[in-house]
């Protein structure tokens, strides 16, 4: 039997880059595009789908402006720092 040489390659974790469009739809697009759901269905009396309401959220995010998005990163960032202290 021959000898054979076994190499292990360790992997270095990656780093994940979130895109911010998608922070942003998690922490306060969905959440305030349900409360403006729930408003419509209730005064309409229909029912909107979850689609409707991620398509309402997503269009928000496209209407900020580039300083509104500058200034809610800032806000995510100082935020996960401050979380990262304790």
């Amino acid at each position: 039997m021959k000898n054979s040489k076994v190499t292990l390659y360790l992997r270095r974790p990656r780093k994940v880059f979130l895109s911010p469009a998608l922070v942003w739809l998690e922490q306060e697009g969905l959440p305030s595009a349900r409360r403006e759901a729930s408003v419509i269905a209730e005064a309409l009396g229909v029912k909107v789908e979850e689609e409707e309401v991620v398509r309402m959220a997503m269009d928000t995010w496209k209407k900020m402006t580039v300083e509104e998005k500058a200034l809610w990163r800032k806000k995510a960032k100082e935020a996960e720092d401050y979380n990262k202290k304790m």
